[in-house]
């Protein structure tokens, strides 16, 4: 069986400056905007903020071992999943959804701008419902809910 070219880890330190590039990249190519923070700010947030309420887990190349993707996940929610726009629609999302599925309690929620459809239709592929959000972000654009409930099977 083919090996995947990549492999899935907790978050260091040592990926936050290729992480937040990622994350910036991915964000302008999905909104057709730049990122409101800086890059410190959101390094800050990444290392200092996010890790206390969160798991972070990152995606590396086996060959470079350089973060492609991301997510921040509680046993609830899913606060980031990013990709790497050049390795999108390879099932690197899947597979963080799937990570994030299989350490939840049986129900997801996370929030992503409406006008980010790639996003919004990627998840309901994923059996995630759609849910009114609000625009009480950084942004002010806005965004919508999705849930994801266990089958019973």
């Amino acid at each position: 069986m083919h090996e995947p070219p990549f492999t899935l880890e907790r978050f260091k330190p040592k990926y936050a400056k290729d992480v937040v590039k990622l994350w910036r990249r991915a964000f302008a190519q999905a909104l057709g905007i730049e990122p409101i923070h800086s890059e410190e700010a959101q390094q800050y947030f990444l290392t200092n903020i996010l890790p206390h309420s969160h798991d972070i887990w990152v995606v590396l190349t086996i060959e470079s071992q350089r973060p492609i993707a991301f997510m921040a996940i509680d046993r609830k929610e899913i606060n980031q999943l990013y990709v790497a726009p050049e390795f999108q629609r390879k099932g690197i999302g899947r597979l963080l959804v799937e990570e994030a599925q299989s350490r939840s309690l049986g129900e997801l929620s996370l929030r992503t701008f409406q006008i980010n459809q790639s996003a919004c239709n990627f998840y309901r592929r994923l059996g995630f419902s759609e849910h009114a959000g609000n625009s009480d972000n950084a942004e002010g654009l806005e965004d919508l809910v999705f849930r994801w409930v266990q089958d019973c099977e």
